[in-house]
């Protein structure tokens, strides 16, 4: 009889020092940010001009912010295909620091402004490591998780409420694999998609399906409420 395996959890440090970091790494592109502001506000506070300065004051900090991250990110480890005990390995450790850095804009309140641009998006995103083409139309509303392993093409819609996320949890252990989303996709609200997803060109997903694992060919159609993890909801309903 094969052995069960146990989770017996991370070591008390382990968890505190995730905690710091991931505090570190959330929190600090914001501050960062939010102080490259007032300095520049600051510095500018005596000029005859300064109206028209302070409206330049949100692209310093929407820079400042995307700088920051996209500095943050290349002291981060890999994130890596694979799966990954969780206890304390190199694996495990990536994916956590990403997370937290991509909570960054949720935490320090930019993610609205982030998201209502195209080009806000696109450098937010791409500090963070996704590979998605310029001029991607998307809800402020879409979320997205361990983007380095994301892949959008151009001319893809994303409705409010999708969720993309590179990773899932099989038992104990962490899985973390890629999504690729060929050009001229289009994902209708709340929909959830998981690693190891490819959709190819074309494609038109309707609301509230759940994809993971799945391969879409080019062109097809899945209807709105009648997809989940490669088994038609509607067929399966049926029998």
């Amino acid at each position: 009889m094969a052995k069960k395996r146990v989770s017996t959890g991370l070591p008390l440090g382990a968890y505190v020092l995730l905690d710091g970091l991931g505090f570190f790494l959330s929190v600090g592109p914001g501050l960062v940010a939010w102080l490259a502001m007032l300095v520049f506000l600051r510095w500018k506070w005596a000029d005859p001009l300064f109206l028209a300065w302070a409206l330049l004051a949100p692209l310093v900090l929407i820079f400042a912010f995307v700088g920051t991250l996209f500095l943050f990110r290349l002291a981060l480890p890999r994130l890596r295909v694979g799966l990954y005990d969780m206890g304390v390995n190199l694996g495990t450790f990536a994916w956590a620091c990403h997370l937290a850095l991509s909570r960054a804009a949720e935490v320090c309140g930019l993610r609205p402004l982030l998201n209502s641009f195209f080009w806000t998006k696109f450098l937010h995103w791409r500090a963070l490591g996704m590979k998605i083409a310029y001029g991607v139309n998307s809800s402020i509303g879409v979320s997205f998780v361990d983007l380095p392993l994301i892949t959008i093409g151009k001319g893809c819609t994303i409705s409010e409420g999708v969720h993309i996320a590179c990773h899932t949890f099989v038992g104990d252990r962490l899985y973390v694999g890629t999504v690729e989303i060929a050009e001229n996709v289009f994902f209708g609200m709340n929909c959830t998609v998981g690693p190891k997803t490819k959709v190819a060109k074309g494609a038109w997903i309707g609301m509230n399906n759940l994809l993971g694992g799945d391969t879409i060919a080019e062109g097809e159609k899945i209807d709105s409420f009648s997809w989940e993890r490669g088994n038609p909801a509607k067929a399966r309903a049926k029998g």
